[in-house]
């Protein structure tokens, strides 16, 4: 998942965060997550958050 996400911080200037992470298959809420909360998915589960 991690990378997907940083697949869309490095295409999003270019296509669009909603068209990168529609192509790469990532809920553009995750996307959004991810980059605010600064933790993984992984963390957060282990978190209980």
């Amino acid at each position: 998942m991690s990378e997907k996400v940083a697949m869309v911080e490095e295409t999003k200037e270019v296509f669009g965060i909603a068209l990168s992470a529609r192509v790469l298959g990532l809920p553009r809420s995750t996307w959004y997550y991810r980059t605010t909360k600064h933790q993984s998915y992984e963390e957060a589960s282990r978190n209980g958050s």
